[in-house]
């Protein structure tokens, strides 16, 4: 009897998890819900002030959830990291503000949040080198979004770092986490 309730607390603290998470990053991010919580690796999870807000940093493969020219992304609380052949994406959100809005039926406070893009080229980089995700994580990203489950995007993986190879002649290009920080670092080839 003890098990099943145990059980179905756990379930319940899921739910309720998964609740205030959507409440809190609803309108930012995708749903995503590990497998297995207590599986993702401790280095991996960023860390926050506040108890249960601790989100996993991670890069998943595009497979249609975005833009075709994207091959990889990182989502966070504030920014989006698009990763394409030739280029790094970084879409940071910006403070929410209310702005006071005219209009013929009377004055409104509307929400306002301006983001900022900045684009990272590497000038002269080989654009036809394979990129490929390092080391699977646990659990999977899924946007089941729209009424034709045709079009959702299930059991999208997760991994731990994004790597381009020989973006220059010997030379690779890693991005990665780092301390709850995105990085990239170019990998010498030994010679």
């Amino acid at each position: 009897m003890e098990q099943i309730a145990l059980k179905t607390t756990r379930k319940l603290l899921g739910i309720c998890f998964v609740s205030v998470f959507l409440f809190m990053y609803g309108d930012r991010v995708a749903v995503i819900i590990p497998d297995h919580l207590e599986e993702i690796p401790r280095p991996w999870l960023l860390e926050q002030e506040t108890l249960g807000q601790a989100i996993p940093l991670f890069f998943e493969k595009n497979i249609g959830q975005t833009d075709g020219s994207v091959k990889y992304l990182s989502r966070g609380k504030d920014h989006i990291l698009f990763l394409t052949p030739d280029k790094a994406v970084l879409t940071m959100s910006g403070p929410r503000e209310e702005k006071e809005i005219s209009c013929p039926a009377g004055k409104y406070q509307v929400p306002v949040q301006e983001d900022l893009h900045i684009s990272i080229t590497t000038l002269g980089a080989n654009t036809e080198g394979i990129i490929e995700g390092i080391n699977e994580l646990p659990g999977k990203s899924n946007y089941l979004i729209g009424n034709d489950p045709d079009k959702w995007q299930k059991n999208i993986p997760h991994y731990e770092m994004v790597r381009y190879n020989n973006v220059y002649n010997g030379i690779d290009l890693v991005y990665h986490n780092r301390k709850g920080n995105l990085e990239y670092d170019f990998i010498l080839a030994p010679g």
